[in-house]
């Protein structure tokens, strides 16, 4: 993530919205939660930016497995921070108001 100024931002590009969601999680070593998502559904990626973790098909498979095995046992979990880092070969953007950075960011990064 990179800050760019208004005019540096390609004509052809739109400029879609980051919603800051909060939350409390008082069982989680991390209590206090904020996550950044962007607004896929106002920008026109030509490619597929998505990072396929598993298909459709697998899941049917593993599912299909388990029902069809008698006694068997299904178990998943949830792997903390993990991003697949698709590279993109061109750069989107977001636009995020000012007071929605704090102070300390700002200083640190001018």
């Amino acid at each position: 993530m990179r800050v760019t100024s208004k005019a540096k931002i390609p004509s052809d590009r739109n400029v879609t919205y980051a919603n800051f969601v909060c939350d409390l999680r008082p069982n989680k070593p991390e209590t206090h939660r904020v996550r950044m998502c962007v607004g896929g559904d106002r920008l026109s990626y030509p490619e597929s930016p998505s990072s396929p973790a598993a298909g459709l098909t697998d899941v049917k498979l593993l599912i299909n497995s388990t029902i069809s095995t008698e006694g068997a046992r299904f178990a998943t979990c949830d792997i903390k921070d993990f991003y697949l880092n698709t590279p993109m070969d061109r750069f989107e953007y977001i636009k995020i108001h000012r007071r929605q950075i704090p102070a300390e960011i700002i200083l640190e990064y001018n």
